[in-house]
């Protein structure tokens, strides 16, 4: 015989008001064990990132920039990082720690740029000033390299110097936010599992479950004297 679904939302709210301090247990369980999770695999520190624009432009009527746009991907280098160590002098960070430091964002969408562009570099650190600091020297590395390589007609220059640092990652709020995230499926899913056990259950809870809503007649009804 198949049994015919039946539910009764009344019930499965009571179901899920009695399951309540079990979600609430695994719901900080999940909390704690997604903290703890996130402290040896996301950045515990915040990341502050700064940004400098380079210009390139051409320097005769008919020339183009798309040259120097062509040359934006040396920003991500060892070459322009080493040089931008030796700007930086004494204390500046090793030429891997500013390669891993910087990237580069620019418009190559059309390989013809008629008249200008511009080459936007960003440096992220831990700390703001060094961000700013980084960005500033990448973009003037950048600059002397590429003048070395680029033609005479293509004209290459620092647009905008890094000022500010705002800072791009919380870790305190990344940590805090997937541990709210594993406390709601933790306590979503005991809920869940709650109700829908009681839904696909055989019992026969109610007169209707066991007439098949009234295709079967009901013969007798055992009563309940425990009361």
């Amino acid at each position: 015989m198949q049994q015919i679904m039946n539910i009764d939302y009344a019930k499965c709210l009571k179901i899920v008001i009695s399951k309540i301090p079990l979600a609430l247990l695994i719901a900080t369980l999940g909390a704690i064990s997604c903290a703890i999770v996130c402290f040896y695999t996301l950045e515990k520190e915040d990341i502050y990132s700064a940004r400098a624009s380079v210009l390139t432009r051409s320097t005769n009527e008919y020339g183009n920039a798309a040259e120097g746009v062509q040359y934006a991907e040396l920003v991500k280098s060892l070459t322009v990082a080493n040089r931008a160590m030796r700007i930086l002098g004494e204390r500046a960070p090793s030429q891997y720690e500013i390669y891993d430091m910087v990237s580069v964002e620019f418009d190559n969408s059309s390989p013809y740029v008629t008249s200008s562009a511009v080459i936007n570099i960003h440096a992220s650190a831990k700390n703001p000033a060094d961000a700013i600091a980084v960005a500033n020297a990448v973009a003037q590395a950048f600059v002397d390299e590429v003048n070395i390589l680029i033609k005479r007609d293509t004209d290459i220059s620092l647009l905008d110097s890094a000022s500010v640092a705002p800072r791009t990652y919380n870790a305190r709020r990344e940590m805090i936010k997937y541990s709210v995230i594993a406390a709601a499926a933790g306590l979503l899913l005991v809920c869940a599992i709650a109700v829908i056990i009681d839904i696909l259950s055989f019992r026969l809870i109610s007169v209707q479950d066991g007439t098949l809503f009234g295709k079967l007649e009901v013969i007798g009804v055992i009563p309940d004297n425990r009361d």
